[in-house]
């Protein structure tokens, strides 16, 4: 029986909580405003959170990738 690696678990875990996070906010600054004619914009806040969340899942394919590659 293999050992669980928690670590992983934890970052794939935060790696789809950021993956939601980033879809959401698409959701919300394009295709909303479609729907109830209404434009919304990033808060500085709702920003700073896309740009971690992106600089977070590039970093963990790189991860992925990488392990992949060296199997």
């Amino acid at each position: 029986m293999k050992k669980i690696k928690w670590g992983n678990i934890f970052k794939t875990i935060l790696f789809f909580g950021c993956l939601y996070e980033i879809l959401y906010d698409f959701y919300y600054i394009v295709i909303f405003p479609f729907i109830t004619t209404r434009i919304t914009t990033f808060t500085w806040l709702g920003l700073i959170v896309c740009i971690l969340c992106s600089t977070y899942i590039v970093e963990y394919i790189k991860d992925v990738y990488t392990y992949i590659k060296s199997k």
